[in-house]
């Protein structure tokens, strides 16, 4: 289900509902704490407006749902296995570093994934090199984590409705 951007007039009202979301899961959905809410949710939908207009990336439904749930459930297999490193000294670390080339364009869309695979337990993006290349930090090397990298990459592209090019 990809119909295009979406429209200027919509952008607001999608901010302004995800930031709603937002404030009912903190408030943990306290109706005396609304009203602030809705004044706070209305300003920071400006706001945003503002200092981020619209993007042309459009999330496809589809790829984002398959995208977030590869995303958790990766997360709590290596948060298991990071915990299981840090408690049975037996089982080595081989810590160290890779480079990683992305192919998501500069901007927006490689920060997204850089800060998305910094919180995938074992990898942590240090350093974006002048050429685009990420410096990655991973607790083990054996591993082969720029295949699971780029694997990630190209599920969010698809999440964002970007064709990426290993060439």
């Amino acid at each position: 289900m990809n119909a295009g951007p979406m429209t200027a007039w919509r952008v607001p009202w999608a901010r302004a509902f995800a930031l709603l979301l937002i404030w009912i899961i903190l408030t943990r959905g306290s109706l005396k704490d609304l009203p602030v809410g809705l004044i706070a949710v209305a300003v920071a939908a400006f706001v945003s407006v503002r200092i981020r207009p619209t993007s042309q990336v459009t999330l496809r439904l589809i790829p984002t749902l398959t995208y977030v749930g590869i995303f958790l459930r990766q997360s709590v297999v290596a948060g298991f296995d990071v915990a299981r490193r840090a408690f049975d000294p037996k089982l080595p670390l081989k810590t160290g570093f890779i480079e990683f080339s992305p192919s998501l364009p500069a901007g927006m869309e490689r920060t997204l994934f850089a800060d998305l695979s910094s919180m995938a337990p074992g990898t942590l993006p240090v350093e974006e090199r002048p050429d685009g290349t990420l410096l990655v930090h991973c607790l083990d090397t054996d591993t082969d984590v720029a295949a699971q990298l780029a694997a990630d990459e190209g599920r969010l592209a698809a999440a964002l409705g970007r064709e990426i090019d290993r060439g």
